[in-house]
């Protein structure tokens, strides 16, 4: 079912009521009614935050295809995911979970922090174990530097 901007927006609002300090509600209000008067416009919230998402996805996919790293793109949201196999990378996975140990050593030596992906899954974590989640929903610099690293990765 397709919800509306409209009703996302009242909803929000509804939730603020009862969930945020008083000044804070006042803000909540003024910035759900100034983009209700905005929707569908180009200075639109709603409008420049898919703009630049978009930019920063498209910006990550790019740097994994660079790299021959695949990617799962998403419908929405701010990560994709990455199949880390091409980097050929080899842990003891009999304590902690391959994916776990990637994120870790690509904080470590590479300084590109990725989200394991087992931690979202149960008794099936084999599904997920070369792969990790990056976020890009980032600074222009941030993703900038993140895909130079993303491609040095396998060029080294």
């Amino acid at each position: 079912a397709v919800v509306s901007t409209q009703s996302c927006h009242y909803a929000g609002h509804q939730t603020a009521v009862y969930s945020a300090p008083t000044i804070l509600q006042e803000v909540i209000a003024r910035c759900v009614e100034r983009e209700i008067e905005l929707k569908g416009q180009e200075q639109s919230y709603h409008s420049q935050l898919s703009k630049i998402m978009e930019k920063g996805c498209s910006e990550i996919i790019s740097a994994c295809g660079d790299a021959g790293l695949s990617v799962v793109e998403p419908f929405g949201g701010y990560f994709i995911l990455v199949d880390t196999s091409p980097l050929g990378l080899e842990f003891d996975t009999s304590q902690v979970a391959y994916d776990i140990q990637c994120a870790q050593w690509l904080t470590e030596h590479k300084k590109l922090a990725g989200i394991p992906l087992s931690l979202f899954f149960g008794k099936n974590k084999h599904l997920s174990e070369k792969y990790l989640r990056l976020c890009f929903a980032k600074s222009e610099q941030t993703l900038k530097i993140g895909g130079d690293i993303i491609r040095d990765i396998v060029a080294k």
